[in-house]
């Protein structure tokens, strides 16, 4: 998931958020045979948490407050998808 903020027609500010896949690569590593495959759909399905990888902000637009704007929008994105953690 991607937000971006544009100032007269130029990106500004940007974030990028992806959900946490740990919990499923957990439950496919400790497991064995089908249950395996399962746990790791189940795991999957439960995700809610997310993390930010990416948050850049063009330095001729720095100290305006623009880091802001775009996390408040990943987060209402997340919370709208259900992930209620952030990394």
């Amino acid at each position: 998931m991607t937000t971006m903020c544009e100032i007269n027609g130029e990106v500004a500010a940007f974030a990028i958020c992806v959900p946490n896949f740990n919990k499923v690569l957990k439950e496919w590593q400790q497991n064995t045979g089908f249950s395996k495959i399962t746990k790791a759909i189940k795991a999957y399905f439960k995700m809610d948490d997310c993390r930010m990888l990416m948050l850049g902000v063009h330095p001729e637009h720095r100290g305006r407050g623009l880091e802001l704007l775009v996390v408040n929008e990943i987060i209402e994105k997340c919370v709208k998808k259900g992930w209620h953690k952030a990394e």
